[in-house]
C-alpha cells in the first residue's frame, strides 16, 4: 500500500513540476517581449510618465490664498504719487564774448566769415626773450635782416585763401595789465604808426600745407631796421630780459583778409625772431625765443550781425 502511495505522489510531483516548467517558460517569454518593448519605447514612455505625473500634481495640488503685498500695509504708510506726461522746456541762445586769452598752447590768426554764425577775427600778441644774458654783437655790428618765423599747426576755412598778415610793435607793458578787469578790445596795444610789415601769404602752395611761414620785418621797412640797429648797438639793452622788454614790449599779429584762420604754435622752437647780422669777425645770427616766460595773448572778435543766427540771440540774460 505504501508503495502505491509513493508512486502516486511521485507521479503528481512530476506533473506539477512539468506544469511549473511550462508556466515559467511562458512567463519568461512574456517578460522578454515586454523588456524588448520597453527598450524600444523608453523615451516615449518616460515622457508619457512625466506628463501624467505633472497633470496629477497640478490637479491634486491646493491653492491657499494669502495677503503678501500692498494689502498688508497700513493705509497711513502708503505713499501716493502722481505722474505727468507733459513738461515745458524753455531754452535761450545768449551771446557771450568771454574767452580765456592768456598763455594758451596755441594762438589763432586770420578772419573767417560763416554764413550762419557771422564773422570771426583772430590775432595774437607775444613777447620775445633773449636767448642768453649779456648779448654782445661785436664791433662794427650791422643788421642784415630781421625775420619772424611762425610754426603753423592747422587751418580752418578756405585752404587757398590769401591772407594779408600784419605785424605791429606794441606800446604797452603786458605785465601791468589786469586781464580779468580790463576789456581787451579797449586796451589799444598799438597804433597805426607801429605797423612794421604787411605781407600777403597763403597756407597751401601746390596742394602742400606750409607748416611754417617766414616774414621779413626789415625788407620793406628801413625805419624799423634803423631803430633796431640803434637798439642792439647798445649792449646795456641786452643785459637781461627785464631791460630788453622795456625796449621791445612785444608784437601784435593780425590779418586783414577773410577766408581762413590759422592755428599757430608759438612755443614750437621754430617760432622765433631771428636777427641776421655781421660784424668785424663774422656773419651770423641771433635768435630771440618765445617760451613759457613770454606773455602771449589771443585777440578774438565775433560778429553775428546780418546773419540768420543773430535774430535767435536773447540779450536780456
Amino acid at each position: 500500500m505504501s508503495d502505491i502511495v509513493a508512486t502516486i505522489f511521485v507521479f503528481f510531483c512530476n506533473i506539477i513540476f512539468y506544469i511549473k516548467k511550462k508556466i515559467f517558460a511562458k512567463i519568461c517569454f512574456f517578460c522578454n517581449i515586454l523588456n524588448q518593448y520597453f527598450k524600444k519605447n523608453l523615451m516615449r514612455n518616460t515622457k508619457i510618465f512625466i506628463l501624467f505625473f505633472a497633470l496629477f500634481y497640478v490637479f491634486t495640488s491646493c491653492k491657499k490664498e494669502e495677503k503678501m503685498g500692498l494689502e498688508v500695509l497700513p493705509q497711513s504708510e502708503i505713499i501716493k504719487s502722481q505722474f505727468y506726461d507733459k513738461t515745458e522746456i524753455q531754452s535761450f541762445i545768449v551771446a557771450t564774448d568771454t574767452f580765456k586769452i592768456k598763455n594758451l598752447s596755441k594762438s589763432l590768426i586770420g578772419e573767417y566769415e560763416d554764413p550762419i554764425f557771422g564773422t570771426n577775427k583772430a590775432g595774437f600778441i607775444t613777447q620775445i626773450n633773449l636767448s642768453k644774458e649779456d648779448v654782445d654783437f661785436g664791433e662794427n655790428f650791422e643788421i642784415d635782416s630781421i625775420v619772424f618765423y611762425l610754426s603753423l599747426d592747422r587751418i580752418f576755412g578756405d585752404s587757398i585763401a590769401e591772407q594779408e598778415l600784419e605785424i605791429y610793435e606794441i606800446n604797452k607793458d603786458l605785465e601791468d595789465i589786469d586781464y580779468k578787469e580790463d576789456d581787451f578790445n579797449d586796451l589799444e596795444f598799438y597804433d597805426n604808426d607801429g605797423l612794421i610789415v604787411s605781407k600777403n601769404i597763403v597756407f597751401f602752395e601746390n596742394e602742400d600745407f606750409n607748416d611754417s611761414i617766414a616774414i621779413n620785418m626789415t625788407d620793406e621797412n628801413p625805419e624799423f631796421k634803423e631803430k633796431m640797429q640803434i637798439l642792439f648797438s647798445d649792449d646795456t639793452n641786452l643785459e637781461n630780459n627785464e631791460i630788453f622788454l622795456e625796449k621791445i614790449k612785444g608784437f601784435y599779429f593780425k590779418s586783414t583778409k577773410t577766408g581762413v584762420i590759422a592755428s599757430v604754435d608759438l612755443l614750437n622752437s621754430f617760432s622765433c625772431m631771428t636777427l641776421f647780422y655781421k660784424n668785424s669777425e663774422d656773419t651770423t645770427s641771433h635768435i630771440f625765443n618765445i617760451n613759457e616766460d613770454c606773455i602771449r595773448l589771443n585777440s578774438y572778435e565775433r560778429s553775428y550781425e546780418n546773419t540768420d543766427f543773430f535774430s535767435q540771440i536773447d540779450d536780456t540774460f
